[in-house]
């Protein structure tokens, strides 16, 4: 299993990288609500609502962060993800949670989410820097799966008790990162476009 403080000097240093950054809010047009694609993790979930509930009022947006949780969260958008058990096809089972949550509640902002520490990716022995490696996978497959929609990762770190914070995952820093740090296999792959739904490609600005 992942260790946990290894984990948390592996965000500071990411945080000090630049690779995690603060949520520039006013990039995302959240006037309509935001779906979350998050982990389930309930000793998290509270402050992590809070905080999106928050950047949603302090925008002058409705106060509608919509969930879609999996032990693991979005990471396990990933085709072949560690997460998910073989032979299964919880990828695209959230594909199409994703699908019609947009079509249910007309909300195209999508954020992608990760957290440390992640008694999942714990499980599975994934540290913090292959879960971002992995959630750029998964801003791709949903970039790749839909139009007209904005994609952001953002990975929530439990510092301590009362010491919580949201991050965006700055994916421009985390590519100079995994050079400096030899993982080019960290390097996000383009997969074939897959036409879902009705929607029109729309550039992401975060």
């Amino acid at each position: 299993m992942a260790n946990e403080q290894t984990d948390l000097e592996l965000a500071k240093k990411l945080r000090d990288s630049g690779v995690l950054v603060e949520i520039q809010q006013e990039l995302l047009p959240l006037n309509n609500g935001i779906i979350v694609v998050g982990c389930a993790d309930g000793d998290q979930f509270c402050d992590r609502f809070d905080y999106l509930r928050q950047m949603l009022q302090d925008a002058g947006a409705q106060v509608r962060p919509h969930f879609i949780t999996r032990h693991g969260g979005a990471l396990r958008l990933v085709k072949d993800s560690p997460l998910n058990a073989r032979g299964r096809q919880t990828d695209l089972d959230l594909l199409d949670e994703i699908e019609e949550a947009m079509s249910l509640k007309k909300i195209y902002t999508i954020l992608l989410e990760t957290h440390c520490k992640c008694g999942k990716c714990a499980h599975h022995g994934i540290d913090v820097e292959t879960a971002l490696a992995l959630l750029t996978h998964a801003k791709e497959r949903v970039l790749s799966s839909f139009n007209n929609v904005t994609v952001a990762t953002i990975c929530h770190v439990d510092w301590a008790p009362n010491r919580k914070r949201y991050y965006k995952f700055c994916q421009s820093a985390w590519l100079r990162h995994s050079g400096s740090v030899n993982r080019p296999q960290d390097t996000p792959k383009r997969v074939a476009p897959v036409r879902r739904g009705r929607y029109f490609f729309v550039p992401d600005a975060v």
